[in-house]
């Protein structure tokens, strides 16, 4: 089996834990009361659920098969190979969360998984990493300040709350890369990057677990996925100063690719008619 396709299958098995972790998350998420803002107490009640900590455990294990992936193989196919985890969630959160799933939501899958071959096909090998300089930095001075929002004001709306999961898991893509990049050569960087993940990872985790007390998982899952495969494809795209010209099209293939996978998951992320926003009875297990 080639590198290449050894990185695919990581990116895929990944992508699967990803998302049964994201069911049992969701799960219980809604069992604690709900939150006004996602603090550390918040967390602190999740973590006394044996159920929440082993959805953790299991995001732990799809974060280790990530970082296998973008060994082998590049940003910009792992991202969107996460979005593949898309097609599970939306059945899990029908079976298992009892949430409507209507036309929209599966036309989305479709999308998605075309778009994760499109991409696959298009992307250049080799791996990318955000360049140290003061574009980037801007770049991820933006997604803390969207992350850390939640934690300031009175109220925090539903949405605000899925912005700020969607900025942590982007700083969690950007640093992952960096982690597997430097885990070798450059010991103190990946250590750094590993705490980066870490801190930044449980802010989305919290986040997003209040979003799931407000909103059906069938459409916080897709919005938070779509903005963490597209923003850190564009930003290492843009920033990252890499070279298209010996990929198919000069990078079209891969630019249509990425904009089907990310509008797969805003139809993911929108209702159908008449769909509840909310969700359908408390969860299990």
């Amino acid at each position: 089996m080639s590198v290449r396709a050894t990185g695919v299958l990581l990116g895929v098995g990944a992508a699967g834990t990803f998302e049964v972790s994201y069911v049992l998350l969701a799960a219980q998420a809604r069992q604690v009361s709900t939150v006004a803002r996602p603090g550390v107490s918040f967390l602190r009640r999740l973590g006394r659920r044996p159920w929440w900590l082993a959805a953790m455990g299991l995001n732990g294990v799809a974060f280790v098969l990530e970082l296998a992936a973008l060994r082998l193989v590049s940003l910009v196919v792992v991202q969107p190979l996460l979005a593949l985890g898309l097609v599970g969630l939306a059945v899990g959160a029908r079976v298992f969360l009892g949430e409507h799933v209507g036309m929209r939501q599966y036309v989305g899958v479709t999308l998605v998984a075309g778009g994760v071959v499109i991409v696959v096909v298009g992307a250049p090998g080799g791996t990318v990493n955000l360049p140290v300089d003061g574009w980037s930095a801007v770049a991820v001075a933006g997604l803390v300040v969207v992350l850390a929002s939640p934690q300031f004001g009175r109220a925090t709306s539903a949405w605000r709350l899925v912005g700020a999961a969607a900025a942590g898991d982007t700083l969690v893509a950007l640093a992952t890369n960096s982690v597997a990049a430097a885990w070798s050569h450059r010991l103190l960087v990946a250590i750094g990057g590993v705490l980066a993940v870490a801190v930044c990872g449980l802010t989305a985790v919290a986040s997003e677990s209040a979003a799931l007390q407000r909103l059906p998982a069938s459409r916080v899952g897709p919005i938070v996925s779509g903005v963490q495969i597209t923003l850190p494809v564009l930003l290492v795209g843009l920033l990252g100063r890499q070279s298209w010209s010996s990929t198919p099209g000069g990078g079209a293939v891969l630019a249509i690719g990425v904009l089907v996978v990310g509008g797969g998951a805003f139809c993911l992320g929108r209702p159908d008619v008449g769909e509840m926003v909310g969700t359908h009875g408390r969860s299990r297990p």
